[in-house]
């Protein structure tokens, strides 16, 4: 029946309804054509105290055990598994899709094996692909890049390790080198480059493998060397 004779809050003897007659769970708030932009809201004084959190009756053994939200008092919104070995899984159409594991390993498509980890199966196919897309017109230098950084004194901003540039050398057509760049120790420089003709420039020596300082496989012919 109704609670304190308003029709907006009723209780059916299962469910609690705010603005509904026939709620659908144990608590169901209907926007009614209320116009009110926030349905609910729930506002801690102080970020020690985990404003929401979803618990399960078998895990959560403590109060804060469970998927806890809450914003902090720098305005950081967080969303944490809590409790001993918890993880955190996101999903869509009722499948999990991305996996955080108790360590804050990522797995997309799968439990993950290391800080990130894409899986997906895909016989005779490709499986997961990794795409860096520089979503704009094309121009001379438009580029996307991979960087790595093997040292704390290592940034993106500044000094990388080493970095997998591709770079657009013609706003007409598209057309990309590859370059590959090191630190030396003093400074970080292109070291080689594919040309979007396939040719291989180098600013360094190759060191001799097998007799050979390159090898190559061109049109089917897999003796072909260069020395």
């Amino acid at each position: 029946g109704t609670i304190e004779g308003t029709s907006s809050l009723v209780f059916d003897g299962t469910g609690l309804g705010i603005a509904t007659t026939s709620p659908n769970a144990r608590l169901e708030i209907e926007d009614a054509a209320s116009g009110e932009s926030v349905l609910l809201k729930v506002t801690a004084d102080d970020q020690s105290i985990y404003s929401l959190i979803v618990g399960n009756d078998t895990y959560s053994t403590t109060d804060t055990d469970g998927v806890g939200m809450w914003v902090n008092n720098a305005g950081v919104g967080k969303l944490h598994a809590r409790g001993t070995g918890s993880s955190l899984n996101l999903g869509t159409a009722g499948v999990d899709r991305v996996y955080i594991d108790t360590s804050g390993n990522v797995g997309v498509g799968g439990s993950p094996e290391t800080i990130l980890h894409c899986i997906k199966a895909a016989s005779g196919a490709v499986g997961p692909a990794l795409v860096l897309d520089n979503a704009t017109g094309s121009a001379l230098v438009n580029a996307s890049e991979i960087a790595f950084l093997t040292d704390s004194g290592a940034s993106y901003a500044g000094i990388s390790n080493a970095r997998i540039k591709a770079i657009n050398t013609n706003a007409s057509n598209g057309a990309a080198d590859l370059t590959l760049t090191t630190y030396d120790g003093s400074s970080e420089g292109e070291r080689m480059r594919i040309s979007s003709a396939g040719n291989v420039t180098s600013s360094g020596s190759f060191t001799t493998y097998n007799d050979y300082a390159v090898h190559y496989f061109n049109k089917g012919n897999n003796t072909d060397k260069l020395g």
